[in-house]
């Protein structure tokens, strides 16, 4: 059996041989009918300029002839050179005869030229005889000159007819190269066309199957295999194709067991938690799921979370997987409520996307934290809160009363020491009051209580009112509060009252934390559909650890003084959510902090 590479150059050979023979014989032709032709002309062409010698030497001499009888001076020697010059071009003639009958008419030339050299000869005789040389030349030299150049003009006719017959047989030769070509052509069109079908049936047939059976293999069909027919390039080819495919089905039997134990072991994971979890697909459908979020929340393998499954959280799902961002609840207020055997429960919703190593999402995973403990202790610890904040407050208003009347002069003089401790008691008081206030503001805000009174509201507005109410403090200190609001006339939608509270909180932080003689920067600027407000100190900054945790309740940031509770930034917070807003801070160690809230624009 030929390989591949046998077969090509065993294809190219007999193509380039039939390409050289052709091009041989055209050659070949064209130079033999060349060296014909050129020979042929050149024999009759070297003919007729002999015999056009011999008459214009004939005519020559027949005037040489006439002037010497005219004048009676004889035969000179011109006339014997001319004698020996047309015995000359006749003696080329009788070595150049080339054409039939040429020879005969040679012959006859030559006896001719014989018979008027004889006759010129005899004028030598009566070469004082002018009378007698006349009538001998009338007589004897001019007849035997006419027939000699009549025989001339026959030869050099002879010649010239062969030398049209030569054309005409140059063109026929011609003709013949040009028929030769194209059978030529023929042949080597006919071979190439043959070579070509048999090459394809060699090589682009096998090829063709190895195109189809990679198609077939792309498409999953990997029990496929190619016919290797013969051991050259494309076999081995074959053979390797075929090999190829036996690996990949081996590797996808092997992945498909490894899948398969993947999945029950994630399975039977998911099957030992007491949370509801669930995979989504790209799709929206579910792919895994527990027994608990198919219990409870009527999810299933194969299909789109369905109707009995809370309406939050299918938005949710639905958010997530067109703008590819994972989804933390805020707080207990986002839990999910369930029955499971007539029993209330809570779960905390949470949503994390799922990448490929290429970092593409492939899914979410959805796993609801059953947080029914938790949100009990939350609400008792709420209600607790509350409910010892309004019995102290009872109380504690009566102290704070008895603190100011025992300062009062009218009442009564107390030593110093006794007006020094009643000072402190009395500030005491009043910041466990401040304390109580935000702790039932807090309970009011989770509870929901709190109405909002939203209207459109000026931010100028806000931003001079702040400054007014903090301008003394600020003064008092010897930090520079700087207003650069700009008085452009945009609103934003607020409870005017609740929103001041923010801003005297942020304000009254901020001047808690700088240093005497720096600055706090309150400003506004536009961001798409909200105002952002930013307040900016010059204070000590806030490590970066502590930011996460800078809004949380009853904290404080270690190291730094504060007569707070830790609950202004919560309590600030709290109501810019309940506007549909968002409290921020961006801060660092030695360059102060930066707090800033968004707002609707009205």
């Amino acid at each position: 059996m030929l390989t591949l590479r046998q077969k090509f150059l065993l294809g190219n050979s007999l193509l380039l041989c039939v390409i050289g023979i052709s091009a041989g014989m055209g050659i070949l032709v064209s130079l033999r009918a060349s060296a014909a032709i050129k020979a042929l002309l050149h024999s009759n062409r070297e003919s007729v300029q002999a015999m056009q010698n011999i008459s214009e030497e004939v005519k020559q001499l027949e005037v040489e002839l006439f002037s010497a009888t005219q004048s009676g001076q004889g035969i000179s020697q011109a006339v014997a050179k001319t004698l020996s010059d047309i015995e000359k071009n006749l003696a080329f003639q009788r070595q150049n005869v080339t054409e039939v009958g040429e020879r005969e008419l040679t012959d006859s030339l030559e006896l001719k030229v014989l018979a008027f050299r004889n006759a010129a000869l005899k004028l030598e005789k009566y070469g004082h005889a002018p009378a007698k040389t006349r009538e001998l030349l009338l007589t004897e030299v001019q007849p035997v000159g006419n027939l000699l150049e009549a025989n001339c003009r026959e030869i050099a006719a002879l010649n010239l007819r062969s030398m049209t017959v030569a054309e005409g047989h140059s063109r026929d030769l011609y003709l013949e190269a040009r028929w030769a070509g194209l059978g030529l052509l023929v042949l080597a069109t006919a071979f190439s066309a043959a070579c070509g079908v048999l090459l394809g049936r060699w090589v682009l047939k096998p090829i063709r199957a190895m195109t189809e059976s990679a198609r077939e293999i792309a498409s999953g069909n990997l029990d496929l295999s190619v016919p290797a027919a013969g051991v050259d390039e494309i076999g081995q080819l074959a053979g390797s194709f075929n090999q190829m495919a036996l690996k990949l089905r081996e590797v996808r039997q092997t992945d498909r067991d490894a899948l398969d134990r993947i999945q029950r072991v994630a399975q039977q994971a998911l099957d030992s938690l007491s949370d509801a979890v669930a995979v989504v697909g790209q799709d929206g459908a579910v792919e895994l799921v527990n027994p608990v979020a198919r219990r409870l929340f009527d999810l299933a393998p194969g299909m789109a979370p369905g109707a009995h499954c809370p309406q939050e959280l299918r938005e949710a799902i639905q958010v997530c997987l067109r703008e590819r961002h994972g989804f933390e609840p805020k707080s207990y207020a986002s839990a999910l409520q369930a029955f499971d055997m007539g029993k209330e429960k809570f779960f905390l919703p949470r949503i994390e996307l799922i990448h490929d190593s290429q970092g593409r999402m492939t899914g979410l995973v959805v796993a609801l934290l059953d947080v029914t403990g938790l949100r009990q202790m939350d609400e008792m610890k709420s209600g607790l809160v509350a409910t010892a904040s309004h019995e102290l407050k009872t109380p504690l208003t009566a102290m704070r009363m008895a603190l100011h009347l025992l300062l009062d002069p009218k009442i009564g003089t107390l030593s110093p020491g006794q007006e020094e401790l009643a000072q402190a008691a009395r500030q005491n008081a009043e910041r466990l009051h401040a304390i109580l206030e935000n702790l039932l503001d807090i309970g009011r805000l989770e509870a929901g209580k709190t109405a909002l009174q939203i209207a459109p509201v000026r931010a100028i507005d806000l931003a001079l009112g702040a400054a007014k109410e903090m301008g003394p403090a600020y003064a008092a200190k010897g930090v520079q509060l700087l207003n650069q609001v700009p008085e452009n006339g945009l609103l934003v939608l607020a409870d005017r009252s609740r929103l001041m509270h923010v801003f005297s909180n942020l304000l009254d932080n901020a001047l808690a934390h700088t240093p005497v003689g720096g600055r706090v920067i309150l400003s506004e600027e536009r961001e798409g559909t909200f105002l952002r407000f930013s307040i900016q100190d010059s204070g000590e900054g806030i490590p970066a650890e502590f930011l996460p945790r800078i809004f949380e309740r009853f904290f404080r940031v270690p190291g730094q003084n504060s007569s707070g509770a830790g609950l202004g930034l919560a309590i600030a917070k709290d109501i810019i959510e309940a506007h549909g807003g968002r409290l921020e801070v961006s801060s660092q160690v030695g360059h102060g902090s930066v707090f800033s809230f968004l707002l609707p624009a009205a």
